[in-house]
């Protein structure tokens, strides 16, 4: 038996809203350069979906940059309206002010501060609105770090905790290196042995056919949703009746491909 002790998982969605950005990182994960929007019509499909669904998920805004779409507000109030809604995660460069963000208290934003691209004293004054309004939501920092380029990252401290995200090679994080308490912590019950992630993922084992909670579902500005964990695409006009079927998976592989998430096996 193999489980993690006293973990309780959110479903994780995350919804492309754009793939527009006023940087141009050359690691950045998004590589679809359409300058598109998703499409109020294509949002209320997707938040149709997102009502019917029973087991509690995470929502991550991605893009490009979140804060540049129109339809901002009009999404955050929708899903501070869904029960099954209950952490929204929104990564934002922080160059555009959030003064006039539709704040709620399932919303945790992170700033990605980009050392090569200057967007540090533009992050402050989001920071600075945050602190001195007393805004009831959660905040982070995720500072990149870019090999050969020096980090300051002391100035953040004082508003929220700051996550170095060590920049492998281009579109992939070294996540081992970036949160090694992830890996390092002992709550992993494998037949009556605590042991950590990395020691886990470490063993020589077959995870075909093994329970385990899912990947990150994806959503994609032309409502293609795919999952690293499951390989086919899923129709979005199926996805609520997907995951009320599926709040894990049966492992297809005989290696875990997605190890970021390997402290959330079941069995």
């Amino acid at each position: 038996m193999i489980k993690t002790v006293g973990y309780q998982p959110l479903i994780p969605i995350s919804i492309c809203v754009t793939d527009i950005c006023q940087l141009k990182c050359e690691y950045c994960f998004q590589t679809s350069h359409t300058l598109s929007f998703l499409s109020k019509e294509k949002l209320d499909i997707i938040l149709n979906q997102l009502r019917h669904i029973v087991h509690d998920i995470q929502i991550t805004l991605m893009g490009g940059e979140p804060s540049l779409y129109p339809y901002l507000n009009y999404m955050l109030d929708e899903l501070n309206k869904i029960k099954a809604v209950k952490e929204i995660l929104f990564f934002t460069n922080g160059l555009k002010t959030l003064s006039k963000t539709h704040f709620n208290k399932k919303l945790h934003i992170t700033f990605s501060y980009h050392v090569t691209q200057n967007n540090k004293g533009a992050i402050i004054k989001n920071l600075d609105f945050l602190k001195t309004n007393n805004i009831p939501i959660k905040y982070d920092i995720n500072a990149m770090m870019v090999p050969g380029k020096h980090l300051e990252i002391e100035e953040f401290k004082k508003y929220c905790a700051v996550k170095p995200l060590y920049i492998e090679t281009k579109h992939e994080v070294c996540f081992y290196n970036s949160c090694p308490e992830l890996y390092d912590l002992k709550d992993i019950d494998y037949d009556g042995n605590l042991i950590s992630v990395k020691e886990f993922l470490s063993k020589p084992r077959n995870f075909k056919g093994k329970k385990c909670f899912s990947a990150e579902y994806d959503i994609e500005l032309n409502l293609l949703i795919s999952n690293k964990c499951i390989g086919d695409s899923i129709p979005i006009d199926q996805f609520a009746n997907f995951i009320n079927k599926h709040s894990y998976i049966i492992c297809p592989f005989e290696k875990c491909i997605v190890q970021a998430c390997g402290g959330l096996f079941i069995e």
